[in-house]
């Protein structure tokens, strides 16, 4: 999966928007041009690995002890 993560916040998301804006790197530079993205920001990996570096923790709790993860709940990878 190539990602490429906008630094903004929602308040309808606990976690970081991200978008999926192309499937290879020639329309995705292009994609996020139109879009006005910042090129610096772009990650190119997986959403457990922008989890595990955004909040430090290891993938392996990201993908064996959150069962879910939606819209609106508090954020799973913080202390409330």
């Amino acid at each position: 999966m190539i990602i490429f993560v906008n630094c903004g916040n929602s308040a309808l998301c606990c976690l970081k928007i991200f978008a999926n804006i192309g499937t290879t790197y020639r329309r995705i530079k292009k994609t996020a041009k139109k879009l006005g993205l910042n090129w610096s920001n772009a990650v190119f990996n997986s959403v457990d690995f922008i989890y595990s570096q955004k909040y430090k923790i290891p993938t392996e709790k990201i993908n064996n002890h959150t069962p879910l993860i939606k819209f609106n709940m508090k954020n799973p990878f913080v202390n409330h």
